[in-house]
């Protein structure tokens, strides 16, 4: 079976900054001529009917969540008609997912010549939902490479009784990717999945190089050794494009607002694992594996949450971070840009609302609210369910706003 643990071979901030805010504003927000609808279409109006780097960026921008459909068709099988994802810009449809939309907001405020520090660490935190798009399948299993990579962290620092060093944890996420994707990720599951402390590493060297088998007590020892080089090993861009310690999309996740949230996230889909249950990400990974078109990754974690008080924690310190970076970029996208602009809210505050009531009110304070809802917009409480706002009334103390559960 074959393993792609890591499929992102690029920096996340570029990818926001530069390529995500261009497609955005130049194809995925405007109706293009009917000549474009064809298979190749994105191809053919972005000019770039040969280029590869193009087509990985697209098929990038969907498996991390940021289209809610594809805008390029995979190379191996699929349909040979137009991707849903293009086939729906072409009939005015929007594709942005609701990350895809906060992405193009924060990736404008990155192009200001001075950056806000809200929007810097709004890409981090983007990147600690983005990275739970990176996953495989083992045995009809879903697996997070976070989580995998995560527990092996863990045990490393536990052996050496030390934290890892920016250099190890690019040489130790290289070792990781090798052992998931070369034969020997069988052993590596069974000791994520019962907590073991015993289990084998795996480095296969280009160029014929040959290849090595170490327990995880000699993985110092192996780097130690002279002449070895992360460089000289398969999947060296892909450690890079992981944990360089400026850039790379773990290296942010774990130092953004939404660590405590994945923290949560690796002890429910652990739980999940030992109890036999499918990953809570299955319906996603699904979905952008064999599919056209596949769910909201931050609707998929809102409906998700249930009643675990850590996960709707986690989730809270995210929305935050997103919600300060989008504030400090979004007068300068009204201005510049017209991209519709997602109009659901997500209340960080825990609501009681009785099971028989239709209705709600609150009010909040007004300087919590730099953004005012309108009347027909959606309203995500911590319990993931969805309300209707039907009244907004704002004051120079206060925003008091009413909403109806949809169904």
């Amino acid at each position: 079976m074959s393993i792609n643990s890591q499929f992102f071979r690029f920096y996340i901030d570029e990818l926001v900054k530069v390529h995500w805010v261009d497609w955005s504003e130049k194809y995925l927000s405007k109706l293009p001529d009917q000549t474009f609808l064809t298979r190749r279409g994105f191809q053919e109006i972005t000019g770039s009917e040969s280029s590869s780097t193009v087509r990985t960026r697209a098929l990038d921008c969907y498996k991390l969540g940021l289209i809610s459909a594809k805008l390029i068709s995979s190379r191996s099988g699929g349909s040979s008609g137009i991707p849903k994802g293009w086939s729906s810009i072409c009939e005015d449809e929007a594709i942005h997912s609701n990350i895809g939309y906060i992405s193009y907001v924060i990736g404008k405020g990155l192009r200001q010549i001075t950056v806000k520090p809200s929007v810097k660490s709004a890409l981090n935190s983007i990147a600690s939902l983005l990275i739970l798009s990176i996953g495989f399948s083992y045995n009809e299993r879903w697996y997070t490479t976070y989580f995998i990579y995560s527990f092996v962290r863990e045990k490393a620092e536990k052996e050496f009784n030390r934290s890892l060093s920016n250099d190890e944890l690019r040489i130790l996420a290289g070792a990781v990717f090798n052992t998931l994707e070369f034969g020997h990720i069988d052993q590596l599951i069974n000791a994520y999945k019962l907590n073991s402390d015993d289990f084998n590493l795996f480095f296969k060297y280009r160029d014929g190089g040959g290849e090595r088998l170490f327990h995880i007590s000699k993985f110092v020892e192996v780097y130690s050794e002279q002449g070895f080089n992360i460089n000289h090993t398969e999947q060296h861009k892909a450690c890079l494009f992981w944990a360089n310690p400026e850039r790379g999309i773990y290296s942010r996740a774990v130092s953004s607002a939404g660590h405590d949230l994945l923290h949560a996230l690796a002890s429910h889909e652990h739980d999940c694992l030992q109890s036999g249950k499918q990953h809570f990400l299955s319906e996603f990974y699904e979905g952008t594996e064999n599919n056209d078109s596949a769910p909201d990754l931050l609707d998929l974690l809102f409906r998700h949450k249930s009643n675990i008080n850590d996960i709707t924690r986690g989730l809270k310190k995210v929305m935050k971070s997103l919600n300060d970076g989008v504030i400090d970029s979004l007068d300068l996208i009204k201005k510049e840009a017209d991209v519709v602009i997602t109009e659901k809210f997500y209340l960080h505050d825990e609501i009681a609302l009785d099971d028989s009531a239709k209705t709600i009110e609150f009010s909040i304070n007004i300087s919590d609210v730099p953004l005012l809802p309108s009347v027909g917009n959606s309203l995500f409480l911590t319990t993931g369910e969805e309300l209707s706002i039907i009244d907004v009334n704002a004051n120079d103390d206060e925003v008091k706003i009413t909403a109806n559960r949809t169904q």
